[in-house]
Order: C-alpha cells, then sequence, then structure tokens
C-alpha cells in the first residue's frame, strides 16, 4: 500500500481562508498538505478541505482525534474527518471505519498451522498497538486453519500492524502472511466487498468475515478425478479472480464490478465448456 492518505473535511465554512484551514490541523503528526476544495470555475469554497497525511496511521488518528470534535460554524455543525473515499478503497478500510472510530478487527492468513497458539499471533500483532482480542479459526475438523481474528481498539494501530505485517513471512508458514481489514459478509452479487480478492466469507463469526485460501488435501486433483490441480494462490483470468471458502466451494470475484458470485464465469470454463461438472469437481476435498 501506498505511504501517503488523505483525509476528508467537511462542513467548513465557506468564508474560511486557507490560512485558517490550515491553521486547525497544523499540529497533527505527519500532515502533509492542507487545502479547501474549490470550484474549478469560480474558485469558491465548497466548503470541504483535504488533508494529506505521511502514512495512513497519521490520517486515522486525525480522524479519530477531529471527527465530530470541533465545530467551526454553530450552523453547520461539528465537522466532518473522515479517510478520502478512493484511500479508504485503496486500503481496504470498511465503510463503518472510515471515520477511525471505534476497534478494527483484522483478518490474518498464512499463519503456521502448526504449534501455533493464540498467544504468539498476539504477541506478533501487539508490536503495533494492544491487542484486545485474538481468535484463531478451526477447520472443520477443530484443527487450526492457519487464519485467525486480531481486534485493535484503534483504527490506526490496525492499519499500522498492516504496512508492517502483511506480505511478511512468518517461520513455519508455506506463504506469507495475508493481513487485511476484516469484511462483513456479503451474500455473492449483492455489493462488492472492500476487501480485495477476499469475497464471501463462510463462518458467522459475528456477521462473518472473509477467510483465506485454502491449500489442497493431496490426492484431491490428478488423473483419478479428471480435474486439474490449481496453481498456488488464487486463479486470475481477465477481471475476474477465483477464491475459495473454508468449506472448498469456489466464489469468484469481479475487480472491475467489485462484486462476488458463487456461478462461474465463462473465463474459467474449461475447453467444452462442460462449467458446471468441473466447478463442482474443483471444489471437493479442500479445507
Amino acid at each position: 500500500m501506498g505511504d501517503e492518505c488523505r483525509v476528508f473535511v467537511g462542513r467548513v465554512p465557506r468564508a474560511s481562508t486557507e490560512e485558517e484551514f490550515q491553521r486547525i490541523f497544523a499540529n497533527s503528526p505527519g500532515l502533509v498538505e492542507a487545502v479547501l476544495l474549490r470550484d474549478k470555475e469560480t474558485g469558491a469554497s465548497k466548503g470541504s478541505g483535504i488533508l494529506k497525511f505521511a502514512s495512513p496511521a497519521g490520517a486515522a488518528e486525525a480522524c479519530q482525534k477531529y471527527n465530530g470534535s470541533l465545530t467551526l460554524a454553530q450552523e453547520l455543525g461539528p465537522i466532518q474527518v473522515r479517510i478520502a473515499d478512493r484511500d479508504a478503497l485503496r486500503l481496504q478500510i470498511p465503510q463503518d471505519l472510515i471515520d477511525c472510530r471505534g476497534p478494527a478487527k483484522l483478518f490474518v492468513g498464512g499463519l503456521p498451522r502448526s504449534n501455533w497458539t493464540e498467544e504468539e499471533t498476539k504477541n506478533l500483532f501487539e508490536r503495533h498497538g494492544a491487542v484486545i482480542e485474538v481468535y484463531h479459526i478451526k477447520t472443520k475438523e477443530g484443527n487450526f486453519s492457519g487464519a485467525s481474528m486480531v481486534k485493535f481498539p484503534q483504527v490506526a494501530e490496525a492499519l499500522a500492524a498492516i504496512k508492517a505485517l502483511d506480505r511478511q513471512q512468518v517461520q513455519g508458514s508455506p506463504r506469507p502472511l495475508e493481513v487485511r481489514f476484516a469484511q462483513k459478509k456479503q451474500p455473492p452479487g449483492m455489493g462488492a466487498p472492500q476487501q480485495m480478492g477476499a469475497g464471501v466469507g463462510a463462518y458467522p463469526l459475528g456477521g462473518g468475515y472473509p477467510q483465506p485460501h485454502m491449500a489442497p488435501r493431496p490426492g484431491t486433483y490428478g488423473a483419478a478425478t479428471g480435474v486439474p490441480p490449481p496453481p498456488p494462490g488464487p486463479r486470475v483470468i481477465g477481471n475476474w479472480t477465483e477464491h475459495f471458502d473454508p468449506t472448498g466451494k469456489p466464489y469468484y470475484y469481479n475487480t472491475i464490478s467489485r462484486r462476488s458470485q458463487w456461478e462461474m464465469p465463462p473465463e474459467f470454463w474449461p475447453p467444452g465448456g462442460h462449467h458446471q461438472g468441473f466447478q463442482q469437481n474443483r471444489g471437493k476435498g479442500w479445507s
């Protein structure tokens, strides 16, 4: 993820000057720039502004500090301070956390499946903030799946943990860590998950969250089944990526429409077009 992060500020008096706007946030750690948004034709203030911070964590701290806590004009009410939409999408911040108020839960994949405890997960993440909850996700057989939920009291701490740990390798794990904001479960086709490539979760953990990409069991694919083995990680064809829920059922995410669906897109159909049987077999034996 990029380092700089923008914050939108609303309910700014239209009569405010650039200097007055900048003075309000001048003491914010990591502030790079503060500008008012203006009409391109008239140059008049739109009653809002943009703050640019050197890091997402700094932007989140400003949102937490200023959102709803400062009133510049009584008739407008408290200012609105939140992560700018484009950066919230880039950082995969859930819609209910863009004002950076309240605790933030992270989904963590790629942890070692053997001899790895919740305490070790907590120790790994509390270097970046006060971890208030760790929950290891189990398979149907009751074994650790290699995925966990980690909860921080502040969005800024969660962002710091993502920046430091996402794509890092933990000894004993066959793949790098995947650290993202946990997203609430959404049925396929009913709005896109903001977590890129996450799609539909299957575990009802307080509403459901995206699950890790699962590895196949030996013998699931090959000549005996007639199903070719998938490559490591999610398959990507065109605008679509293929993922699997913890039961082994495949689903598909479109990076343009930002929607998930169970139906296999034509881009993934095998030669001959017999995609229904192929889709059913492809998900068997995954855990």
